[in-house]
């Protein structure tokens, strides 16, 4: 003999988007409503339920998958997905791009009374992409020379905005070191270090869907430039042959030169 038992959905799921790879939940809620009185003339007599009292007592809770959005209904099981899936609010982590389209809905049934059940709206699940780098992009220039590097053909999907700053290199100048938005890359830059420097941006785009990629990295390698750190003077005579040796003037070997008085 079962108890009389109704259950009723209080709060209904709502259909949910989000980013790739980002966690969410999915709401419902249910109540479960008991009486002890019964309406009509036995045998025909009716539970009736508008003075019952409402509790969550003996509910149980089944989050169900109709994978993308078609066919056949299956249970969720806790994993690396998803978790709390006996419960009214599930969560989902880290969804796949793949999961997008899903529908969900809750099953409530009673402890109580085995022969109700309710289900829940059925919801869809869209997962939006992120923008995604799978070549970090290099460069290599001159000290003094300038950059020009589309942010744009770095990465997946279009209309994408950006955020970037290189670490600051402190024998290098030049570099931009706060955080700017600009779609290209176009900062000149100084090596009078003598030796080869690196200066190493961190790019972060984000989608027009306000979808955050991973950062990824654009590597420059700068050359040194030769550079003179104080001119060079000679006093000679008047018919007297300069002998004025150029290697000595600047701050690094193996430098070619071109002169003209």
């Amino acid at each position: 003999e079962y108890d009389p038992v109704k259950i009723e959905l209080s709060v209904q799921p709502t259909d949910v988007t989000i980013c790739e790879n980002n966690t969410t939940s999915i709401t419902s809620g249910a109540l479960s409503f008991n009486t002890t009185v019964y309406s009509g003339t036995a045998p025909n007599t009716l539970p009736d339920y508008t003075s019952g009292a409402s509790d969550t007592v003996g509910l149980i809770y089944s989050w169900e998958v109709q994978v993308g959005g078609v066919g056949s209904w299956s249970p969720l099981s806790n994993g690396a997905i998803y978790n709390n899936v006996a419960t009214p609010i599930v969560t989902l982590n880290n969804v796949p791009l793949g999961f997008s389209t899903n529908k969900y809905r809750l099953r409530v049934t009673s402890s109580r009374n085995v022969c109700v059940s309710e289900l829940s709206d059925e919801i869809t699940l869209t997962v939006l992409p992120k923008p995604s780098n799978t070549t970090a992009p290099v460069a290599t220039i001159c000290g003094g020379g300038s950059l020009n590097h589309d942010l744009t053909g770095d990465v997946t999907l279009s209309g994408n905005s950006f955020s970037w700053q290189a670490a600051d290199n402190p024998n290098v100048s030049g570099e931009t070191v706060t955080t700017s938005s600009a779609s290209n890359i176009t900062d000149t830059l100084n090596n009078i270090s003598g030796s080869v420097q690196t200066v190493i941006y961190t790019i972060t785009p984000t989608s027009s869907d306000g979808c955050a990629g991973d950062p990824y990295t654009y590597t420059v390698t700068v050359n040194p430039e030769p550079y003179v750190a104080t001119l060079p003077f000679d006093n000679v005579c008047s018919d007297e042959a300069l002998n004025h040796d150029l290697n000595t003037d600047v701050n690094m070997s193996g430098v070619s030169f071109a002169w003209l008085a």
